[in-house]
């Protein structure tokens, strides 16, 4: 008796989670298009320049534009 009762539970379970699971299933998402008019503005992130075995890491400041990115420090020693 006990034993079919554990067997409905983990079949009511079971069946809960497959319906769960085919609803998740469900993709009505349609991505935002980005176009380049999005972009322009002023933002912060993290530089990482490596010249040999020399790693530098740095949060700088840049500038972007419909078609170009204007950096306000990039510091390299020497190429």
């Amino acid at each position: 008796m006990k034993r079919k009762l554990i067997f409905k539970a983990c079949m009511a379970v079971l069946i809960v989670f497959t319906g769960l699971s085919m609803i998740s299933c469900q993709d009505d998402y349609e991505p935002v298009p980005v176009t380049s008019d999005d972009i322009p503005g002023s933002y912060k992130a993290k530089l990482i320049t490596t010249q040999g075995n020399k790693k530098t890491e740095e949060i700088t400041g840049f500038e972007a534009k419909k078609d170009t990115i204007n950096l306000m420090i990039f510091r390299l020693k020497e190429l």
